[in-house]
């Protein structure tokens, strides 16, 4: 008998549901696609407007750096100029003073120029600043005695009114020499890092400059970093045949996009190798990127909506020819089978619909006509495979009743067959050649006045319980079996037992096991007293 199962919905729900999710769907739809075009714009955009910001920045910071170059080039040519005129000739210090104050007030990148002689005092500086001071523990003074020489680490403390502690000044020094061409001084000067910074392009509100020394430590840009090194990888790929430019995290925790450079110098000028950097907030550059995207966004949702309503109409008609269709599947489903399927025609999909039910409907006749007979043949069949199983079982229960048995038969042979070898006080044994591992069974244990107990030595162990007068007849007979000479071999000997006492013995064994090349693997054997009364030796 064939059960069903009832699984019709009530009248109409079909047809509201398919207009609800064809309007959510394709609603739905139109708004994951403008979400993914919006997200694709906007990652577009982003990566465009993030790639001309840094091509942007590194044409600036290439600016920068040249700008710095030109700026260091001309006040060497300056102060050259001074070096050039031989100071100790002159004996009015107050034109060479003069020219000194001259050249300050024009350039106003000069916050002090001077001249020190060989020993490190300042005999004229331009406004009589630092005269008669000692500086040849400077930097720049000491190296400027041997060349050219640029000291970019020179505290603000190091004219009256400074702020100590602050790197704020670069340092120069020019060897000066007389007629002879022997150095008897250096013509010094400081430069003003603001006013060397204003050298360079203009920069926007949102760019930051900043000026690292060669091992990366910042020179001149936010005071809080001045004196740290600024550890970024823009900066470690910074190099002087072009600008290098990131996005990337600096120590206060925000990411901007970075541009990075060095000096190159000029012509036999002194080449600091400074890193200049310029760094500029993204924010404002991806603002219009966002708007962007929030408009494509709410074009998305409007174009859903109006997908949605059509979907709605259209679902609408869609559904009514249906209707006639799924009332007749519901039957079906519920196990009606006296009933027609209406040819329903509007829609070549509705057709199609219709005509699958309804070969559906001779189709299921007749897998149920079918289902009847494969049952009644399954049932036969289980019923012969379960009194096949039950003989099968008792087939079983036999054969492990003749195993246990067997077993039993097996353990009370193996305990005669001990009972026999210790009444005739033999013990057996085995050797393996390869690795000389000998095991003996209980009885020889016995035998040597020990506890009962298998017994695994080795050769040079047994050959050790024997007397030395007769080792050489034991190993002789062991070796000729085992070389394959004698397949057996029979010898008697005597061992020490544990109290000390000799006991004569029978040891007889052959090759049981050889291995592919007729060389002996394995021997067995028995070991037999034959001295029942030994004397201590």
């Amino acid at each position: 008998m064939v059960s069903y199962v009832d699984i019709r919905q009530p009248q109409g729900g079909s047809s509201r549901s398919l207009k609800r999710h064809l309007a959510l769907g394709l609603g739905l739809f139109t708004l994951l696609l403008a979400a993914g075009i919006s997200f694709l714009v906007e990652h577009l955009a982003a990566e465009s407007s993030m790639r001309q910001i840094g091509l942007q920045l590194a044409e600036r910071a290439a600016e920068t750096r040249n700008r710095l170059d030109i700026a260091l080039h001309e006040r060497f040519r300056d102060i050259r100029s001074l070096a050039a005129y031989d100071v100790g000739r002159d004996q009015a210090a107050a034109g060479t003073r003069a020219r000194m104050e001259g050249i300050r007030k024009g350039r106003p990148l000069f916050a002090w120029i001077g001249h020190a002689d060989a020993s490190g005092r300042v005999t004229i500086a331009a406004g009589g600043v630092l005269e008669g001071t000692d500086v040849s523990q400077k930097p720049w003074f000491k190296r400027g005695l041997q060349a050219p020489a640029i000291d970019e680490r020179v505290e603000a403390d190091a004219l009256p009114g400074g702020t100590v502690g602050d790197l704020r000044y670069v340092a120069m020094g020019i060897p000066v020499k007389d007629a002879a061409g022997r150095v008897n001084g250096v013509m010094g000067a400081l430069l003003d890092w603001e006013a060397l910074h204003q050298a360079g392009p203009a920069l926007g509100g949102a760019t930051r400059a900043f000026v690292l020394s060669a091992d990366g430590l910042v020179l001149y840009g936010i005071r809080a970093l001045e004196g740290k090194k600024l550890a970024l990888p823009s900066v470690a790929a910074a190099s002087p045949a072009d600008s290098v430019w990131r996005r990337e995290r600096w120590p206060d925790g925000d990411t901007y996009v970075t541009a990075a450079t060095r000096t190159r110098g000029y012509v036999d000028d002194p080449n600091t190798g400074w890193i200049v950097v310029l760094r500029q907030d993204p924010g404002e550059a991806l603002a219009e990127v966002g708007r962007l995207q929030l408009e494509i966004a709410a074009a998305g949702v409007a174009v859903g909506l109006l997908f949605a309503a059509l979907a709605w109409w259209f679902a609408d008609r869609v559904a009514k020819p249906l209707t006639s269709i799924s009332e007749a599947a519901d039957r079906l489903g519920a196990g009606e089978r006296d009933l027609s399927i209406p040819a329903v025609t509007g829609y070549a999909e509705v057709e199609r619909l219709g005509a699958s039910l309804r070969a559906m409907l001779s189709n299921l006749r007749r897998q149920e006509e079918d289902l009847v007979q494969t049952r009644d043949k399954l049932e036969l069949r289980v019923r012969e495979r379960a009194a096949e199983l039950a003989r099968t079982r008792v087939d079983l229960e036999a054969t492990m009743a003749e195993r246990e048995h067997a077993q039993r038969e097996l353990t009370r042979e193996k305990e005669r067959l001990d009972l026999a070898l210790d009444a005739a006080e033999v013990a057996v044994w085995t050797y393996d050649l390869a690795s000389g591992r000998i095991e003996l069974s209980e009885q020889w244990a016995i035998m040597l006045g020990g506890a009962r107990g298998i017994t695994v030595t080795s050769v040079e162990d047994m050959i050790a319980l024997v007397p030395e007068v007769e080792r050489g007849a034991v190993k002789e007979a062991m070796a000729a079996a085992a070389k394959g000479i004698k397949d057996s071999y029979v010898v008697r000997h005597h061992v020490k037992r544990a109290n000390g006492e000799l006991l004569l013995t029978e040891s007889r064994g052959r090759i049981v096991e050889r291995g592919g090349d007729g060389r002996a693997v394995r021997m067995a054997g028995t070991v037999r007293v034959i001295d029942t009364e030994p004397a201590k030796r």
